[in-house]
């Protein structure tokens, strides 16, 4: 293997169908994952913390994304909803009921949410 090789550094196991998003925290310090099971997972970089299920959805999580602050994680699904999630909590914030085109950051420091209407929503 040369230097330039790729390695796994980490595995993380705890899903029960296929992974559809990931997105990291901008600490670098924790991953959010949604996955076809239903279910959004924070997972801690160092091994010994545990992670976080975060059940609610109804139906595939399409995307996760972290706030700019990480204070928060955004899951999107197709069951038309919108979930904000503590990180470090097994509670969800908010549900936003909708038919959902996108979950993205922005440099303002905000997550936008952009309805099919064309109705956004932002979040810090």
């Amino acid at each position: 293997l040369s230097s330039s090789d790729p390695t796994l550094e980490r595995h993380f196991k705890g899903h029960r169908d296929t992974v559809t998003s990931v997105d990291f925290s901008c600490s670098m310090k924790q991953i959010a994952t949604g996955s076809m099971d239903s279910c959004v997972m924070i997972w801690n970089m160092k091994p010994q913390m545990r992670a976080y299920r975060f059940d609610g959805h109804k139906d595939a999580v399409m995307s996760v994304q972290f706030s700019p602050s990480g204070h928060l994680v955004a899951s999107s699904s197709r069951d038309k909803t919108v979930r904000l999630w503590v990180p470090s909590m097994y509670v969800f914030f908010l549900n936003i009921v909708c038919y959902l085109l996108s979950v993205q950051k922005l440099p303002q420091k905000t997550i936008t949410l952009t309805h099919k209407s064309n109705k956004t929503r932002q979040f810090c």
